[in-house]
């Protein structure tokens, strides 16, 4: 799939314009056959405006991004390269899920763990099953 990365301050700012500009593109809506699939990064806007900001400014693109699909009839799955420090959106993946905002769900979840935390997380059977458990509820 095509997935868009907006990770800067500014590329967040712009995100919604550009994903406008880019479903109005006929082969574009014919080469994505109605879902649409955007990454949201994170560690780049936490340096160029810092931790609050940055969080601000992904809140308000993804907002955008999904009442821009949801009116033009387009499935969006949201992609987040989180990384696992906060400075890198790193957070409790509970939390993390529970301030996204409404109907950013509705096209299903992607996100990346950093290879930092695969082992922290995913080191033991145990572990395994209740860091998983923190994504799905």
């Amino acid at each position: 799939p095509v997935a868009p990365l907006f990770e800067t301050l500014d590329d967040l700012n712009n995100a919604n314009d550009v994903m406008t500009q880019l479903l109005n593109i006929d082969w574009y809506r014919g080469l994505i056959q109605g879902k649409q699939m955007v990454m949201i990064g994170y560690s780049d806007s936490a340096k160029d405006a810092g931790v609050m900001a940055a969080s601000w400014a992904q809140y308000q693109a993804q907002d955008a991004l999904i009442k821009t699909c949801e009116k033009a009839g387009i499935e969006l799955t949201l992609f987040h390269g989180r990384g696992g420090s906060i400075g890198r959106g790193g957070a409790p993946a509970h939390a993390a899920l529970l301030s996204q905002p409404p109907g950013s769900l509705k096209g299903g979840l992607r996100v990346t763990e950093q290879g930092e935390m695969i082992r922290f997380k995913y080191g033991l059977p145990e572990i395994t099953v209740s860091s998983l458990s923190l994504y799905t509820g």
